[in-house]
């Protein structure tokens, strides 16, 4: 509550809400999203590092504090350049595709549920990848569990990759974009996002740059 009146008091008429998030490795997370009515979008703020810090010593005041640079830095970002990735399923991510989202990542039981249709096989996942990019996407990253991905780019070229034996969805979102900030390669930054992937899904936490780096060794390789 008073985390929620701290930032209504910047007034810019933005609604606050809090809700609980499930991840896909099966953790509950705390989320706040601070939404201003004209926008589709906003932005998520997950409160459980702050309420951590708070439990550890940390005066209340100085976390308010900290959340609520990151709410302004956050209202920054939406001014500028910045390019917008969407991993979400159904409605959610139909409904931001006007916006030309940069990048979308659905799964190929999400991308058939959208449609709803049921996708046998890669020239399906690919014909119904062509349908999200006509509709608004710039790229679309397709993951299919024991079958690698398929990314349909801005060039509407097809690019495919094997999978790592097993993959963590968020860390190939984040290997992928990496990968394209440090050369602009949409095949490099595939495979990069496979290894991150990979292997987180081999780690315990988050997977260690030497195992990306001897992962993505095995798939430039093939």
């Amino acid at each position: 509550d008073e985390m929620r009146s701290r930032l209504l008091r910047q007034g810019d008429g933005s609604d606050i809400r809090v809700n609980k998030v499930l991840k896909n490795n099966g953790v509950e997370l705390t989320a706040m999203n601070v939404c201003k009515s004209s926008e589709e979008v906003c932005p998520t703020i997950y409160l459980d590092p702050f309420y951590r810090d708070y439990e550890q010593g940390m005066d209340f005041d100085v976390v308010m504090e900290d959340i609520c640079r990151l709410r302004e830095a956050n209202c920054r970002c939406r001014k500028l350049d910045i390019r917008d990735v969407v991993d979400a399923t159904k409605d959610l991510l139909l409904n931001v595709l006007k916006y030309k989202p940069f990048l979308i990542k659905p799964n190929n039981f999400e991308l058939g549920e959208m449609f709803q249709v049921t996708l046998h096989t890669e020239e399906d996942i690919v014909t119904y990848a062509k349908k999200l990019k006509e509709m608004g996407a710039v790229n679309v990253l397709v993951s299919m569990a024991g079958d690698g991905a398929v990314l349909l780019d801005e060039q509407g070229i097809v690019h495919r990759c094997p999978v790592c034996k097993g993959m963590v969805q968020n860390s190939m979102v984040a290997g992928f974009i990496a990968g394209y900030e440090q050369c602009g390669d949409y095949e490099y930054a595939l495979k990069l996002g496979t290894a991150a992937g990979g292997a987180t899904a081999f780690s315990a936490g988050l997977g260690k740059k030497e195992l990306i780096k001897e992962l993505l060794k095995q798939l430039q390789n093939n």
